[in-house]
């Protein structure tokens, strides 16, 4: 499932890089973390072939959040599929130089799938992180 990566910055195994997933998701704060269930975030090398599909759309993916947004859950919420953040490996750490840039970048792009996962669109989105990147 998970290669081992090899990139400008030293991250030799899988288990490092969950490691500063698990990090990044313990700096979220509480009143959002409490606030998600019936979702769970997986960490892959790489987009698989069904989420390359949705790529075209994009340009490139260092996450992706797959479900209904909590927002559209209704009365009836048996049977709804758990939600699934995938946080994309090899595409951030490509992207990174630095030990603290590959911190940080994997905290915004958490933050940027669990927005999704509250049924913030794509616009909302980048005025969310504009208005952080702002207050940093």
């Amino acid at each position: 499932m998970c290669n081992l990566l090899y990139s400008l910055i030293v991250i030799t195994d899988e288990t490092e890089f969950e490691a500063l997933v698990r990090q990044a998701f313990e700096e979220i704060p509480a009143r959002f973390k409490d606030e998600m269930e019936n979702l769970s975030i997986v960490i892959e090398g790489s987009p698989n072939a069904v989420q390359l599909k949705y790529l075209k759309k994009r340009g490139f993916l260092l996450g992706l959040f797959e479900g209904v947004p909590k927002t559209a859950w209704g009365q009836a919420t048996m049977g709804i599929q758990p939600g699934k953040i995938t946080i994309f490996r090899d595409t951030i750490t490509a992207g990174c130089r630095t030990p603290a840039e590959l911190k940080k970048k994997i905290k915004e792009v958490l933050m940027h799938e669990m927005a999704h996962y509250f049924g913030y669109n794509e616009e909302q989105v980048f005025v969310l992180d504009r208005k952080l990147r702002n207050k940093s």
